[in-house]
């Protein structure tokens, strides 16, 4: 014969201790029947709503919820269909301060019969404003780049077309009579500037690899 556990006297009960345990986490639970009204509703959802035990007990989801009451229906009623739901939503409190949070409904099935559905909430306002602050971040530093990249497309710009003159001049003065040592030096002026020219090609290929405009040409 099965022997039978009986809690000596004043020990809680497992039932006490299960909605102790509820009443101490930091995530949001409740019950709602298919009436949609709140049969349970632990310490974080009371407090989340500015309720009392007294006031929610009973109370219409409807009531409850207000202005985004309509927002949540279609999941309510899935999940009084049977259908799990999970969702994301932006949920103002009593304060006024707007706190998010992701909502799954479970549905309570006892013999593919809807008794009502669990409510499970946990509140993501911190990952929300980490979240935030991460695009700003990357926002910023975008913005930056892209600062960068037009600024040296701009300058290469601006120094090719002095340099390609300098480079037209020396062409010009080397068909001129000139001594051995003018020569020399036209021959290094041009060396030079060439290659001042291949430097701000390289620059003009950097700031496009990082604006995402470079293209590859093949060379057989």
């Amino acid at each position: 014969m099965e022997t039978l556990h009986v809690p000596p006297t004043g020990e809680p009960s497992l039932g006490d201790l299960s909605l102790r345990v509820l009443d101490h986490i930091s995530a949001m639970v409740a019950y709602w029947d298919t009436d949609q009204r709140c049969r349970f509703a632990n310490q974080a959802y009371r407090q989340w709503f500015g309720r009392s035990r007294e006031e929610i007990l009973g109370m219409s989801m409807r009531e409850l919820l207000g202005p985004i009451y309509p927002l949540n229906l279609p999941h309510i009623l899935a999940a009084l269909r049977g259908e799990q739901q999970i969702f994301e939503r932006a949920i103002p409190t009593p304060s006024g301060e707007i706190r998010h949070s992701i909502t799954t409904y479970t549905p309570d099935l006892v013999e593919g019969v809807v008794r009502g559905f669990f409510v499970h909430v946990a509140d993501v306002s911190p990952l929300k404003v980490t979240q935030q602050e991460m695009r700003k971040a990357q926002q910023a530093a975008e913005d930056a780049s892209r600062a960068k990249s037009a600024f040296l497309a701009h300058m290469s710009h601006e120094i090719r077309t002095p340099m390609n003159a300098i480079l037209g001049l020396t062409q010009i003065v080397s068909g001129t009579p000139l001594d051995p040592q003018q020569a020399d030096y036209l021959r290094k002026i041009t060396a030079a500037g060439r290659s001042l020219l291949g430097i701000l090609d390289d620059i003009l290929d950097f700031s496009k690899v990082e604006a995402g405009k470079l293209v590859l040409m093949r060379r057989e």
